[in-house]
């Protein structure tokens, strides 16, 4: 499979979990769980280990400082290059995508 295409099934399935109706699951707890099983699991058949600020950028739209604030405040950094930041899976699963797509489906409560 191709690098584009690889990335447009992980953003097709960031923004399918962002659709979840909050009222799916009973705790948020659930919804969490739900999530990162879910990227857990496309994330590994799609053999994707290493998330540059850039792709993480481009599955989330967040910006480049919020992505280096916490890079730097959870000492995520894989990379030895001092300018190159690499995260691990986990860590752009519980650091990115798990609290974007919550914001996400909470935010639908508000509404």
């Amino acid at each position: 499979m191709s690098k584009c295409k690889k990335i447009e099934t992980i953003y097709s399935v960031l923004t399918t979990l962002k659709k979840i109706s909050p009222e799916t699951f009973k705790t948020n707890e659930e919804c969490q769980a739900h999530i990162e099983t879910k990227l857990r699991k496309i994330l590994i058949s799609e053999r994707k280990t290493l998330f540059s600020k850039t792709c993480i950028e481009a599955h989330l739209h967040l910006n480049k400082k919020t992505i280096d604030n916490t890079i730097e405040k959870n000492d995520l950094n894989l990379s030895n290059s001092g300018h190159k930041k690499l995260i691990s899976r986990d860590a752009f699963i519980k650091y990115f995508a798990v609290p974007e797509i919550m914001k996400s489906i909470t935010s639908k409560k508000v509404s």
